[in-house]
């Protein structure tokens, strides 16, 4: 009877470590989607505004660059900023 016991406690221990290996495994999958989908997103917000960061071979951004629209008639980019003070 004590063998048979043993036998079903590492059967129900091998079970357990499989299922965390499994929800670990999902997690990971989900975490690496959900990056990709923040990644799009991020990319299509950029794109909408003009900016683009161009990818080096290495995977990382490059200098910042903008789009070439024109800024307003010499005003200043602050609000708080005035020419007359």
């Amino acid at each position: 009877m004590k063998m048979e016991e043993e036998m079903r406690h590492r059967v129900q221990q091998k079970r357990h470590q499989a299922l965390d290996r499994a929800r670990r495994q999902d997690k990971l999958h989900k975490m690496k989607e959900d990056r990709v989908i923040r990644r799009e997103i991020i990319s299509a917000n950029k794109e909408s505004f003009g900016i683009r960061y161009p990818v080096l071979e290495n995977g990382k951004n490059a200098t910042l660059r903008k789009s070439k629209k024109p800024t307003s008639s010499g005003s200043s980019f602050f609000m708080t900023e005035s020419k007359g003070l």
